[in-house]
């Protein structure tokens, strides 16, 4: 991972909660199905990140049942 991708993770993390995950709106969109299997924040919020200003982003709160095991499988499909 390099540039915008590093530091927005990064500033991402400043900003967030301990032991909370939140990811950038345009993040969860490309997850396209998957997005299905995760728990979300109801409500988006938008962050101020510095660099990049007014960020959309929500907390995943929790996996639904099977996400693990779909991941899982996509990993070992090209092996």
């Amino acid at each position: 991972l390099f540039g915008d991708t590093v530091n927005t993770a990064a500033r991402l993390e400043a900003t967030g909660e301990v032991d909370r995950v939140h990811i950038c709106e345009s993040t969860l969109a490309s997850f396209g199905s998957l997005t299905d299997q995760l728990q979300v924040d109801k409500e988006p919020r938008t962050v101020d990140l510095k660099g990049r200003g007014p960020t959309v982003t929500r907390r995943i709160t929790g996996l639904r049942d099977g996400l693990a095991e779909t991941i899982l499988s996509l990993d070992t499909e090209g092996e």
